[in-house]
């Protein structure tokens, strides 16, 4: 018995070949939960709207500290469990970088559509058709977009400053969603309108909002704007890709009494206004636009403005030229991020996050309406509210699912009560199109796109249209 016991005590006092991994997995466990903890807190702090990046490394810090507790045998088990998760994901990460390429897919359904409408299709990249315009000694650039500056706001005459428009008096390369790409040149303050606008106030209109207030991505002619002048020949528009109400606000406080238009119409975009605005709230300089007395001056800095933004694009451009030049910093931080795996996640998920994105935080829109209705009514304009709908309100488009149409409702009835509780008119493009249970893809072929895009030129003149009917 005492030679047994012996045995046993000895085989247990000397680590075998097994137990010597528990420093290692002790090691690990520890790295496990700290990276986890580290990629929640980011997502948090970052703002990041997915529910998944955050539960998930949560969850995973959880049970790597929980596992620390366990016996050796178990957290080696434990740790091994781990080990093998990650080489899966990461493995997946490897393969999904080498097979996804977004912009091929993308760029093979705009030549499909471009097909099917009769539209020549322009296969060139959009830096490649910045770079052609260079090679004939044109100013050329891509869109500047003011909310990429939220976490780092331009340094303008030694201070943060967050811009509104692009350079002056350049060419402007947008997007291609149809077959070619809108290309416009700004105007005396950045914004995508023919030069000498800003000397003829009292101005007509004036449109403030997202990309559709630009004219994303159609002919000139096709836009709200351009279609507008026809009528009101001193229509200007003051949008800017991915502007929600926030900057809105600041397009109507730092531009608008300057040119104190008669009509302001402030686009609503069913999609992405919601989402914009929860973004946009996150940033303490646009939340000053609330309070009457500030502005950034921007109307006064059109120089300054364009040395800032013309860095900042000219940045951007040599980066695509040179892509090279990416960081192995930026690399390793994709790759450790997993960022091809979560873009393929993401688009199994975009239908589910739309329907949280598509949630309008009511109050602080009030707020941001009545402050803009304020400014207007200084110089005795009126604003209008332009509710554009998104094709996935439509049963048998592209996009569509119960769950988002019943958020759209929901958002629309909340724009309307908000716009009728400040005594401001609202046109409704949502009541235009097609709209009823049965209704077939077929009946929106002509307005939307069959991906994620903005309308097609006859979805803009249908919208256009009843702008033009509403205003007279």
């Amino acid at each position: 018995m005492s030679d047994v016991r012996i045995s046993k005590d000895a085989g247990s006092s000397s680590p075998s070949g097994f137990f010597k991994l528990l420093p290692f997995a002790n090691a690990l466990l520890v790295v496990t939960a700290l990276y986890s903890a580290g990629w929640c807190l980011f997502s948090f702090v970052d703002h990041k709207p997915q529910l998944y990046l955050k539960v998930v490394p949560a969850a995973v810090a959880l049970v790597a500290v929980l596992a620390l507790l366990l016996r050796p045998a178990a957290k080696i088990l434990a740790t091994s469990v781990f080990v093998g998760a990650a080489i899966g994901i990461y493995a997946t990460e490897l393969v999904a970088l080498g097979l996804l390429d977004q912009g091929r897919s993308a760029g093979e359904a705009v030549r499909s559509a471009a097909k099917e409408d009769g539209v020549p299709y322009d296969a060139r990249r959009k830096i490649e058709v910045i770079e052609d315009l260079r090679r004939k000694n044109l100013p050329a650039y891509p869109p500047f977009y003011p909310h990429l500056t939220f976490a780092a706001p331009l340094q303008i005459d030694g201070g943060p400053v967050i811009p509104l428009g692009s350079i002056a008096h350049v060419i402007t390369v947008c997007c291609n969603e149809g077959g070619q790409y809108l290309e416009y040149t700004t105007d005396e303050r950045g914004f995508a309108n023919p030069s000498g606008l800003w000397s003829q106030a009292p101005i007509d209109v004036a449109l403030v909002g997202a990309s559709i207030a630009v004219g994303e991505c159609v002919p000139a002619g096709d836009s709200i704007a351009g279609t507008l002048r026809a009528r009101y020949p001193k229509t200007i528009s003051l949008g800017g890709g991915g502007n929600g109400p926030f900057l809105e606000l600041a397009s109507v406080v730092e531009y608008l009494p300057l040119l104190k238009p008669r009509r302001v119409l402030w686009v609503f975009s069913e999609s992405h206004t919601p989402d914009y605005l929860d973004r946009e709230r996150h940033v303490p300089l646009l939340e000053r636009y609330l309070d009457g007395s500030f502005s950034q001056n921007l109307a006064n800095r059109q120089e300054s403005i364009d040395r800032a933004v013309g860095a900042y694009l000219e940045s951007a451009v040599q980066l695509e030229l040179h892509p090279k030049q990416i960081s192995l910093r930026q690399h390793a931080v994709d790759w450790a991020s997993l960022r091809q795996v979560r873009t393929l996640v993401s688009g199994r998920e975009v239908r589910a996050a739309a329907v949280d994105r598509a949630r309008l935080q009511t109050s602080l829109y009030e707020q941001i309406l009545r402050r803009g209705k304020q400014i207007v009514d200084g110089w005795g304009g009126q604003i209008t509210i332009l509710y554009v709908p998104d094709t996935s309100r439509y049963p048998g488009a592209f996009g569509y699912t119960p769950a988002l149409r019943l958020v759209y409702d929901q958002t629309r009835a909340a724009v309307a009560a908000t716009a009728a509780g400040l005594g401001i008119p609202v046109i409704d493009i949502s009541r235009r199109f097609p709209d009823s249970p049965v209704s077939q893809a077929s009946q929106y072929t002509q307005f939307f796109y069959n991906y994620p895009a903005h309308f097609k030129p006859a979805g803009y003149r249908l919208m256009d249209k009843a702008i033009l009917e509403e205003l007279q």
